[in-house]
């Protein structure tokens, strides 16, 4: 946890060190311009300069602000005045990339144009003015007075963020710029695939979903602020039905990560997912055929619902554990904090300059953080099922080995030991050694048992107690009636998972159960014993309309016999020793005995 802060630290001071050298920038213009909006959108500078339209300029009370979504262009009007001394080579900087015209005129004190430039987002990057991350104009200003008259429209959300600053300085500033901005990116696409090529390689599927919705929001904001601009062919224009598409698709790769994320705990697809992965990819392809604004603001309420529900989901219900729940919700959170605070800026109701751009890793960064620590627990619990597999594989084969040397003296006892079972039923049929509620063997049954047993020349035996947990609760919540109930379909799951002829399963007394397995590895037998508990858990027992659950703690023990006899009672004690310490731990467990038994015989 100490890392992941300390990179978070490291990630956001040379951001926020950006924003604010984008913030004390010389020489703004929209806060002392003046502005109009022309409605028509055909004024051109010659209807200004010959009179032909007379605006009613007024001063830009909003300053850097944005305009949200508008269809009008805005004419900016700002003064100028430069002493002979002064180096009059300048540059017009538009800081957000997503204009689609941006045109500059540069008048003289008597009304004659001096020079015009345009770029804009749709012309290609090669017939810009300047081929900048930014929308970019270099301007020759004269000496004595003279005024700059700039027209801007845009499809997009409008934000009139420009400068005007000698050359030397946007050099220096571009240069900055391109190799913060390079690096911010760079880095953050990159570990973006190193997260979908972790995911790959441990087949955690989330892992990949949370990669590619962050390999799609880095291209997304890089459009948005023109890095990305750089990286497309300088000959072609960039289509801007990428950005709501872009939109669609990080939606659908939230709602993928929460889909994986829930049948990693066993939780399958529903129709509602379906629908909204229909609904995602329909938008995804219209983009392309929809009017822009309004396929971009379709994608931007898209995300929000996703993350949304995904906040709902994990708030309200207890689909994931708890070490998944919370990372999804603070990921939600900081995904509609920084929505919220980009729509506001976007609206122009609040201003966030330059750190428009660094809100989004700002927040991407720490959900990255926060969706893999969510993904991280069961893919480390899948690696270490693995690793158990391949010991208990190696195991296996191992015993495999010692089976097949053994095969011959096997097949050679099998006859004596089904002689010995048909001789231990009759005995315990003789002296009527069964339980009369469970119909398993009783005490006296199990006694004569470990007496074959000694006979019968085993090699090692294990022994399992079981004990229900809360029956007495049980009896007294529900009845006897249902208690007995229990403990007969508990015996029944007992007597059912004795299927070999000396394995032998008897009611101890009360609610305690013992089952002997002669010949079981120390594995076996405690998976076996899982599989009993599991069994049990799966009973369906019903008190009227209520469904009564049923759990049992299980105590282990096994020893090797080397030719002695079976020493119960050190055996029993020791499972029972065991028993108590699974009742401690929480119960609905089993606890293995792995301390050497006095040699007592039964």
């Amino acid at each position: 946890m100490r890392g992941w802060i300390g990179a978070c630290v490291l990630w956001v001071w040379p951001m926020v060190a950006q924003a604010v050298v984008l913030e004390n920038q010389s020489q703004a213009i929209t806060s002392d311009a003046q502005i109009w909006w022309d409605d028509s959108g055909e004024v051109t500078i010659n209807d200004l300069l010959l009179g032909a339209v007379a605006p009613p300029w007024q001063m830009n009370d909003r300053g850097e602000r944005a305009f949200g979504f508008r269809q009008s262009a805005v004419w900016l009007r700002w003064p100028l005045a430069r002493g002979a001394s002064v180096d009059g080579e300048r540059v017009l900087v538009a800081e957000y990339a997503l204009l689609d015209e941006f045109d500059a005129f540069l008048v003289d004190e008597y009304g004659s144009l001096l020079d015009q430039q345009r770029t804009g987002r749709s012309i290609a990057l090669s017939e810009h003015p300047i081929a900048s991350r930014k929308l970019a104009m270099p301007l020759a200003i004269p000496s004595g007075a003279s005024t700059l008259y700039v027209r801007v429209k845009s499809d997009s959300a409008l934000k009139l963020r420009m400068s005007l600053m000698p050359t030397g300085e946007f050099a220096a500033k571009l240069e900055s710029s391109a190799l913060t901005g390079g690096i911010l990116f760079g880095v953050l696409l990159a570990g973006c695939f190193i997260y979908c090529l972790m995911g790959i390689v441990l087949r955690a599927w989330a892992l990949v979903a949370i990669g590619l919705y962050f390999v799609m929001g880095a291209t997304w904001q890089g459009m948005l602020e023109g890095a990305f601009a750089l990286a497309w062919p300088a000959h072609l224009i960039m289509p801007r039905e990428l950005i709501p598409m872009l939109l669609f698709t990080m939606a659908g790769c939230v709602h993928a990560y929460l889909v994986l994320a829930r049948r990693e705990f066993g939780r399958r697809p529903t129709p509602i997912d379906a629908a909204i992965f229909a609904w995602v990819l329909v938008g995804a392809f219209g983009a392309w055929y929809m009017p822009y604004t309004l396929a971009t603001k379709i994608g931007m309420y898209t995300n929000v619902g996703i993350w949304v529900s995904a906040l709902g989901l994990s708030s309200l219900t207890r689909e994931f554990p708890l070490e998944t729940r919370v990372p999804i919700i603070a990921s939600a959170v900081l995904f509609l904090v920084g929505a919220g605070l980009l729509t506001l800026d976007t609206e122009g109701v609040l201003y966030l300059g330059g750190m428009s751009t660094e809100l989004y890793v700002v927040t991407a960064v720490p959900q990255m953080f926060l969706l893999t620590f969510g993904v991280a627990l069961f893919a480390r619990e899948q690696v270490l099922e693995r690793r158990e597999a391949d010991v208990a594989l190696a195991h296996q084969i191992d015993l495999a080995a010692d089976a097949r040397a053994e095969t011959y003296a096997a097949e050679r006892r099998r006859a004596d030991d089904n002689g010995l079972v048909q001789e231990s039923m009759s005995a315990i049929r003789d002296v009527a050694n069964t339980d009369p509620l469970t119909g398993l063997a009783n005490r006296a049954a199990l006694t004569n048992h470990v007496r074959l047993l000694n006979r019968s020349g085993i090699e090692s035996i294990a022994l399992a107690v079981f004990d229900l947990d809360h029956f007495k609760r049980l009896n007294d919540s529900h009845g006897h009636a249902v208690g007995d109930d229990a403990l007969v379909s508990v015996a029944k799951v007992l007597s059912n998972s004795c299927v070999r002829p000396l394995d032998f399963v008897s009611r101890y007394g009360g609610e305690e159960f013992v089952m002997l397995l002669p010949n079981t590895g120390l594995i076996d037998a405690e998976n076996q014993v899982k599989a009993v508990l599991e069994r049990i858990r799966s009973i369906h027992l019903m008190h009227g309309d209520v469904r009564v659950a049923l759990s049992s703690s299980a105590g282990l023990a096994r020893e090797v016999l080397d030719q002695a006899d079976v020493p119960f009672e050190g055996l029993f004690a020791r499972a029972d020793e065991a028993l108590y310490s699974a009742k401690r731990g929480g119960r609905d467990r089993v606890e293995l005995s792995l301390k050497p038994t006095n040699r007592l015989s039964a």
